[in-house]
């Protein structure tokens, strides 16, 4: 099947590209730290490894640069302002794939260019389709010393599979994100090629790449533990295209979080009213004075309901027993909802001062004048700063 897409690199990145690949390297720069900055604390020398399958040329023809340029660029000013880290015994590998010798023949040009003068990085290059330079790199990849981020810049949306996923999800410490073409999923949802790998549920225009995230997450298997986020784009024609993000640990999903709610606002998950609530944003008038944003008052009362109803505990002889939710709880559902644990932190001390929540320690004490709530991903295994909550009769 073919999609009529082709790659794009002898013209202009329009806006829509443009913001992804400032995600792309927003969560690069968010990345790097989490595992260069720690290779002290390391027993053994780690790997730290970029895969980026999908290179292409390296710019756009105005000189523009695509990923594989802003990834170098993101690993060099790590290393300017990291002198520690050029001196360790830790060095990013970096693989640069495309399917086409021209693409990639171009991008070594580009990056010899602007190499780090202290040779800081290994530099591969390969041309191979993608499932063959995937599977050639897993072995290096599953290995539990070796810290990945996956980039997949696909033209199109056949490439990532639910095979790709289970691959993926055999490498421990490997986080992804992918491009796929999300409406052209909805606009040919009855053609064959694409029924047979997509099943969407119903779903609006405006949410179709959500949709599309949530059958991604349906082809995980049942003990897998990767959270899965998407971040929507609409196009000035109107298609909507979008970035799929995956990581087996929360704080890599609290980072991805926070590069976009660094370019998104109102929702942390697209540039445009993906809800189509009457969101304003820059650009965007309302012109009804409709100033309900759905998503944060949804995640209000579901987090309200959330302390609510506690947390069950099944026991063998059939009975249960509720406890109360704890501030690592509060994380994890904050971010499998699309928040950031800032805004669950203001939400929860806003019920506290107005009488429906109490917050408590381990002790069981009520803590009256707290202010900080402890969601962090640092303090989640510290018992002295685990935190419980529960509601009031008031708030009954």
């Amino acid at each position: 099947m073919t999609t009529g897409i082709e790659p794009f690199f002898n013209s202009p990145f329009d806006d829509g590209t443009r913001l992804k690949l400032e995600i792309f390297s927003g969560y690069i720069r968010e990345w790097l730290p989490v595992f260069l900055s720690q290779w002290k604390r390391w027993k053994q020398p780690q790997q730290v490894r970029i895969y980026d399958f999908f290179a292409g040329a390296g710019t756009d023809d105005q000189g523009n640069p695509g990923s594989p340029l802003l990834t170098i660029q993101e690993i060099m000013e790590f290393c300017h302002t990291h002198a520690d880290v050029r001196a360790s015994e830790i060095h990013p590998s970096i693989l640069f794939n495309d399917n086409k010798a021209s693409h990639i023949n171009l991008l070594k040009q580009k990056i010899e260019a602007v190499k780090c003068p202290e040779s800081f990085c290994e530099i591969r290059y390969s041309v191979k389709n993608f499932q063959t330079a995937l599977n050639d790199e897993l072995p290096q990849m599953k290995q539990k010393d070796c810290a990945c981020l996956v980039i997949m810049d696909q033209f199109g949306v056949s490439e990532i599979t639910a095979d790709v996923l289970a691959k993926l999800d055999q490498c421990p410490k490997t986080d992804f994100m992918f491009f796929i073409t999300s409406s052209f999923v909805k606009r040919f949802a009855e053609q064959k090629g694409i029924k047979e790998r997509f099943n969407l549920k119903e779903c609006s225009y405006h949410s179709v790449h959500r949709a599309v995230c949530e059958y991604y997450k349906s082809l995980l298997s049942k003990g897998s533990n990767y959270h899965l986020a998407p971040f929507s784009i609409r196009k000035k024609n109107g298609n909507i295209y979008g970035i799929i993000f995956g990581s087996h640990h929360l704080y890599g999903l609290e980072k991805f979080l926070k590069v976009c709610w660094n370019k998104d606002k109102v929702t942390g998950e697209a540039n445009y009213d993906i809800d189509d609530d009457g969101d304003t944003r820059a650009g965007q008038m309302d012109l009804f004075g409709n100033d309900k944003i759905k998503k944060i008052d949804k995640f209000e009362v579901d987090l309200f309901d959330f302390v609510q109803s506690g947390i069950i505990l099944p026991f063998l002889s059939g009975q249960h027993k509720k406890i109360s939710v704890s501030n690592e709880n509060i994380y994890r559902f904050s971010l499998e909802n699309g928040f950031l644990p800032q805004t669950a932190k203001e939400i929860l001390l806003r019920l506290k001062a107005q009488g429906k929540i109490e917050i408590f320690d381990n002790r069981s004490q009520i803590l009256s004048n707290i202010r900080s709530l402890y969601l962090s991903h640092q303090y989640l295994q510290d018992d002295a700063k685990k935190l419980y909550f529960r509601t009031t009769q008031l708030a009954k």
